[in-house]
């Protein structure tokens, strides 16, 4: 499934940073997951889409949800 796809690529932060960018997407719908898909090796291309998708659909507040859920993911996903 391409959500599960999505979610996979989360690229894995400290939690301080992660908590961050939940904030970010909280108040900037798909920054904190646009910064988060230039925090691996390279840009991870599918984070790109996903925070331009909550960008783009956050005018009727869906993406804003999205972000934040977005958000919380990553700092589930966060080390230590």
């Amino acid at each position: 499934m391409v959500c599960e796809q999505w979610q996979n690529s989360i690229v894995s932060v400290d939690k301080t940073l992660a908590i961050v960018l939940l904030i970010l997407n909280i108040f900037f719908p798909g920054l904190g997951t646009l910064i988060n898909a230039f925090m691996g090796d390279g840009v991870v291309g599918d984070q790109v889409l996903v925070a331009i998708l909550q960008w783009l659909t956050a005018i009727c507040i869906v993406g804003w949800i999205w972000a934040i859920w977005w958000g919380i993911l990553m700092v589930q996903k966060a080390k230590g």
